[in-house]
């Protein structure tokens, strides 16, 4: 008989920002981190035997809770990955919501009729993840193994396991962040002794406590934000308005100028369903040669505050940034704004002036994808 721990990875940007991510590639969040070293301290006096993780950062970062503190190799595998989720990756869920809430439902509960183009189907994930976990399971009979993956490849895989079609997917639960299941393997014979068991997290480092999309009936979040290109000749009224009410500056002049359009700048809406929220406005070419992209407006209208949607704007800054090759992000904050520092420092912004006398912080975040 072969243990196996199978453990989702900590929060990742996906989690945080409220994007689709997939196979994309992200790295975990600042709560992520505490969330690894929460599941270290759990497993600090379990004998493991080898350790297994998808080849995607997130997994990575989440499996060197046992692995470096074990001692033992990391192996990893592209079998261990998330679901392809096709042209949806890297969407935020607000868009799939707004323009195709009948695909996002049946990628919750009836998957045999999620068609998005590119996507992985039900029955190839399943046999995917049931296939990697026998192969080790055989590999490493008598031992004790533990695997990372992903939320909804464990979920279809404890679903087929339990022998449900897929259409029963729904009784199956989400399972919390760098949450464990434990599974019995004996003859290709799978058993589950548990599963989405975060009892290592406290309520303050769980990401389901923070959010509660996964107890509606259609797993959709009404707080999830989408965005629609800036566009001068209608937007220009709402862009000076938000400006007008906030006191963001950078290190030599004011920023944004006189308007986001143009001059290497470019600029988004975020919309809540039908609603302007806000607005991000991002420098691409300042910074490039260092490679690092620059947030020059940055705003949530007040209605739509400690809704846990300002942090999704980072989101869209770094899904822009990433795909221009920038690894930091970087933001001038007026030192008078403190609201606005603690916003940047708690989504993991740290500081990068020393200047002691100047009248801002200059922030940045690390979003590069390298770790060993």
């Amino acid at each position: 008989m072969t243990t196996i721990y199978m453990i989702r990875h900590a929060e990742a940007e996906g989690n945080r920002y409220r994007r689709i991510h997939g196979q994309y590639n992200s790295v975990v969040t600042a709560r992520g981190w505490k969330q690894i070293a929460a599941l270290a301290k759990r497993f600090s006096n379990t004998h493991i035997d080898a350790v297994y993780s998808s080849d995607l950062t997130r997994t990575k970062m989440t499996a060197s809770s046992i692995y470096k503190t074990h001692g033992l190799p990391l192996n990893t595998t592209t079998r261990l990955r998330e679901v392809c989720m096709g042209v949806w990756e890297d969407e935020p869920w607000g868009e799939a919501e707004q323009k195709e809430p009948e695909q996002l439902y049946c990628f919750n509960y009836d998957p045999e009729n999620w068609t998005i183009e590119g996507r992985e189907d039900i029955y190839s994930l399943r046999e995917r993840i049931k296939s990697v976990i026998l192969d080790i399971a055989a590999k490493h009979d008598g031992e004790t193994v533990a695997v990372f993956t992903h939320g909804c490849a464990i979920r279809a895989f404890l679903s087929y396991v339990k022998g449900d079609p897929p259409k029963k997917l729904k009784d199956t639960p989400y399972c919390d962040n760098t949450a464990v299941a434990m599974l019995h393997v004996r003859n290709e014979e799978i058993e589950i002794v548990y599963d989405g068991d975060n009892a290592h997290l406290p309520k303050e480092l769980s990401t389901f406590h923070k959010q509660h999309w996964w107890e509606d009936e259609d797993a959709m979040d009404r707080n999830n934000l989408w965005y629609q290109e800036y566009d001068p000749a209608s937007d220009s009224a709402f862009y000076h308005d938000c400006l007008a009410d906030t006191d963001i500056c950078g290190p030599d002049e004011k920023i944004p100028a006189a308007d986001p359009a143009g001059n290497g700048h470019s600029a988004f809406i975020a919309m809540c369903d039908k609603s302007p929220a806000g607005i991000i406005e991002l420098d691409t070419e300042r910074g490039g040669d260092e490679g690092a992209g620059w947030i020059s407006f940055y705003y949530i209208l007040p209605e739509y505050r400690r809704r846990q949607m300002s942090i999704q704007l980072i989101g869209q800054a770094t899904s822009v940034f990433r795909r221009l090759g920038r690894e930091r992000i970087r933001v001038a904050v007026p030192k008078s704004n403190r609201t606005a520092l603690e916003f940047f420092r708690s989504a993991g912004f740290r500081d990068r002036s020393s200047c002691q006398n100047c009248g801002y912080a200059l922030l940045e975040l690390d979003i590069s994808l390298d770790f060993e």
